[in-house]
């Protein structure tokens, strides 16, 4: 979150169907595989599930942003991408270089889910402003007693 320092602005992308935009591997299928009523079913994209799922999306995901990750202000986990500067011209440019990544790795984006240029924005369960981060009091103002 030290990244975060000095942002104003923020721009929040959610992916559309996170891991089902990896492909199992040919000659893997078979590790995946469930049996169904018909028949045996060997699944040729990741799903939610598998006990791997998480991590090889993650590593995909850092994989494909590289560049942008290290160079830039932005922040990836699973399928969430938060963008960040202290100005618009930047948060602009930056957004363009991430959708154009999006864009070449044919992965698209949940429209509902997502929020352009906005000086406060819910990422991870925490409330991201200019002068501070706190945590969504959605998240600790539950009563353990309504489960």
């Amino acid at each position: 979150m030290d990244k975060l320092r000095g942002a104003k602005y923020f721009t929040k992308l959610d992916l559309q169907s996170g891991y089902n935009n990896i492909c199992i591997k040919e000659g893997d299928q078979h590790k995946a595989a469930f049996k169904t009523i018909c028949s045996l079913f060997e699944p040729t994209i990741m799903f939610f599930g598998l006990c791997n799922s998480p991590a090889t999306f993650q590593m995909f995901m850092n994989d494909i942003f590289q560049i942008i990750i290290t160079e830039e202000a932005i922040l990836i986990y699973m399928d969430d991408i938060l963008i960040f500067s202290d100005n618009l011209e930047d948060l602009h440019r930056k957004t363009n270089q991430v959708l154009n990544v999006l864009q070449e790795n044919d992965l698209f984006l949940k429209p509902k889910k997502c929020i352009f240029k906005v000086q406060e924005v819910e990422f991870l369960g925490m409330i991201i402003c200019p002068d501070n981060i706190h945590m969504d009091p959605i998240c600790y103002d539950i009563d353990i007693f309504s489960f």
